[in-house]
């Protein structure tokens, strides 16, 4: 009697994109190369938020297996488009220049199954210099993830209807995350998995990236808070971005955009479960107490009057922030479920 083969997971990967024809065509072109799952359990979606670069000719004489649909908008609700369209039973959330290869996929896929994960986020590195860590650089933990790869469970879409579209980048992750734990589902960090990302190490943001961020957490804690945490969160974020303006003068234009946020977000109130808020007004690092930071003057004052001194003062509290939380920012595999 012959023993039946079961069909590993069908896995659809869903890349939005937006101007970006020849790293789009280098992700595909390394996953279709080397991705080591078989190719029948695979169904490529293509989001093209109104490219004007030839990326749809593009995907349809390189790639006529990928399926392209094209937006008239860019937004980061593209996303969803794709979730709605594909079949899978798990969605590989990847940024169009973002890619996984060799056994990467299958093993992620093989985690979630043994550990009912329905997110499972990665170690994101640069093609720039391999030895940089993106999500090491800024780190999230369990309390979010890299949008730039990701697996996502068909049972976790369904339930949440995918990514906010009010959010159309920095901070969708976070949404997303703090909706899918508050539903009782399971986020895995899986650091064995790496995803490349085509960037080279990150810079000191610029003023507009800076505010579009501030703008989104605010409209995050607003939303999904629960009212004394959405406060205290609230304002913790502010003192924050005030303190930042005394640094950089030109991020004072972050404190309307934050205004901005809480407006939208009280209008779009649906606060999660208590044990959920106070996890991210606690643990989540922007969301946290500024004077967690000022605790050390006389430190604070001696770096002050070194070059690099206050960045360097900052990254080592980060650090002791991280450490003291370190359930929540693991650096080996984990997994989070509320």
């Amino acid at each position: 009697m012959s023993v039946p083969v079961h069909s590993p997971p069908l896995v659809t990967v869903n890349i939005l994109t937006h101007n970006r024809r020849e790293l789009l065509a280098r992700s595909l072109r390394v996953m279709h190369e080397q991705l080591e799952y078989p190719t029948e359990r695979l169904e490529f979606i293509v989001v093209d938020n109104a490219s004007s670069d030839g990326t749809g000719e593009m995907l349809r004489s390189q790639f006529p297996d990928v399926r392209l649909i094209e937006n008239a908008n860019n937004g980061a609700a593209g996303w969803t488009r794709g979730f709605e369209a594909g079949r899978g039973d798990y969605f590989l959330v990847l940024d169009d220049d973002c890619y996984l290869s060799g056994e990467a996929l299958r093993h992620a896929v093989a985690a979630a199954e043994a550990q009912r994960a329905q997110l499972v986020s990665f170690r994101v590195l640069s093609s720039f210099d391999p030895g940089y860590e993106f999500s090491a650089d800024y780190r999230v933990g369990l309390l979010s993830f890299w949008g730039s790869a990701a697996l996502i469970a068909r049972a976790a879409v369904d339930e949440l209807g995918g990514f906010d579209p009010e959010i159309f980048i920095w901070g969708n992750e976070l949404e997303f995350t703090i909706r899918l734990l508050d539903r009782g589902f399971r986020h895995l960090f899986l650091p064995e998995v790496s995803a490349v990302h085509a960037k080279p190490p990150m810079e000191t943001p610029t003023v507009a990236t800076y505010c579009t961020h501030t703008r989104h957490l605010a409209y995050i804690a607003a939303k999904l808070l629960r009212p004394g945490d959405a406060v205290l969160a609230l304002v913790n974020l502010t003192a924050k971005s005030m303190l930042d303006v005394a640094r950089f003068p030109p991020r004072w234009r972050a404190l309307p955009a934050l205004l901005s946020g809480i407006y939208s977000g009280l209008r779009r109130r649906d606060p999660v479960r208590r044990q959920v808020s106070r996890l991210y007004r606690q643990g989540f690092r922007e969301f946290s107490s500024p004077w967690f930071y000022l605790r050390r003057p006389l430190a604070l004052w001696r770096s002050s009057r070194h070059r690099d001194g206050m960045a360097g003062y900052l990254r080592s509290r980060h650090e002791d922030f991280y450490g003291a939380r370190g359930e929540l920012y693991p650096k080996h595999t984990a997994s989070l479920k509320i």
